[in-house]
């Protein structure tokens, strides 16, 4: 049986160089990047199908672009360290030259730039309701008449 659990008591002597502390803070980002974007697509989905009050959309649209971002902080981090330690580090790859980052770890950079492109759009949204609130608390006497001709 060699397959056993990564936590595993057989495990406990190699289990440091399995799970360097730079592979674990890798993890954690990326799996916070992913709790990130399921709660972006949660409020994205409140806000699109017009669930949540009109008074607040532009906070759970802010909301949204910020996760995003903090999501995006996340991703690019994560691959950067990892594609650097995956070329530095070979003593933490098994077989280092048999081992290359492959198409997995592009879409890991993919998501790095739609989160980016996802957190603009959002930043773009959350302006453009800021100044629709703006033009909607102005009073009457600012509105611009058309000069009539004659």
């Amino acid at each position: 049986d060699g397959c056993w659990w990564i936590y595993h008591f057989e495990y406990k002597p190699v289990w440091p160089w399995l799970n360097p502390p730079w592979f674990l803070t890798i993890q954690i980002m990326m799996t916070l990047a992913l709790m990130l974007h399921m709660a972006t697509i949660v409020f994205n989905i409140c806000y699109f199908v017009g669930s949540c009050p009109p008074k607040k959309e532009r906070k759970y649209v802010g909301a949204c672009s910020a996760m995003n971002w903090v999501a995006a902080a996340f991703i690019t981090i994560s691959v950067s360290w990892f594609g650097y330690k995956a070329d530095v580090d070979r003593q933490w790859l098994p077989n280092p030259d048999s081992n290359f980052l492959s198409w997995s770890f592009g879409f890991a950079i993919l998501s790095g730039f739609f989160s980016i492109f996802a957190g603009l759009c959002l930043l773009t949204d959350y302006m453009r309701i800021g100044i629709e609130e703006e033009r909607k608390e102005k009073p009457a006497g600012y509105a611009v008449k058309p000069n009539p001709r004659y």
